[in-house]
């Protein structure tokens, strides 16, 4: 898949959002449970390493998270896609940047798919855009949902410059009408945008 020139090399995610991962993920940013937030980002980094080592996805050249809106990191005490892309860019060993800020926008969980899709045009550069420039961005974010903030990511990280990227996500929520179709899917495994 291609957002404009910006190549997309697919998705790597440790599994469906069904139990336990769907029980996991929303307590790491809703209850600060930091000690899990730092298990599946070493999880989720051993499954990029392993998907380079397997030539699946080129090496990420830098690390970048989903942001939050500051008030709502303020709110939450967290910023659960930072600290798993923390651990993820560890594993990984390359540097981590944060070269996009938030706007605000519309809650994604309990909100429709037309609501979520709608939230496109949220991300608007830092200072630390230039680090991206020409390389290859390891995308990170919690769980992927419509791809709507994926996507809207990507558009803000093509206009930074980024060459190319691989979105890395802890869980995949299942299209409408789809749910039965994956109920034997393995935990780990390299997935499609």
């Amino acid at each position: 898949m291609s957002v404009g020139r910006l190549t997309h090399h697919g998705t790597i995610r440790l599994g469906r959002y069904a139990p336990p991962l769907s029980q996991w993920v929303p307590a790491v940013k809703q209850r600060l449970w930091k000690s899990m937030g730092i298990t599946l980002g070493r999880e989720l980094g051993e499954q990029v390493a392993e998907a380079v080592a397997a030539e699946r996805i080129p090496p990420p050249e830098v690390v970048v998270s989903i942001p939050i809106h500051w008030t709502r990191r303020l709110l939450r005490g967290i910023d659960h896609s930072a600290m798993l892309a923390e651990e993820i860019a560890r594993i990984v060993g390359v540097s981590r940047s944060t070269p996009l800020k938030a706007t605000i926008a519309l809650r994604q969980t309990g909100s429709s798919r037309d609501a979520r899709v709608g939230n496109s045009d949220r991300f608007l550069p830092t200072r630390a855009a230039a680090e991206i420039s020409g390389k290859h961005v390891l995308l990170v974010d919690d769980v992927r949902t419509t791809g709507s903030t994926s996507r809207a990511a990507a558009r803000a990280l093509l206009a930074c410059g980024a060459r190319s990227m691989t979105l890395a996500v802890c869980a995949v929520v299942d299209p409408p009408r789809r749910n039965s179709i994956h109920a034997s899917e393995p935990l780990r495994n390299v997935g499609k945008f």
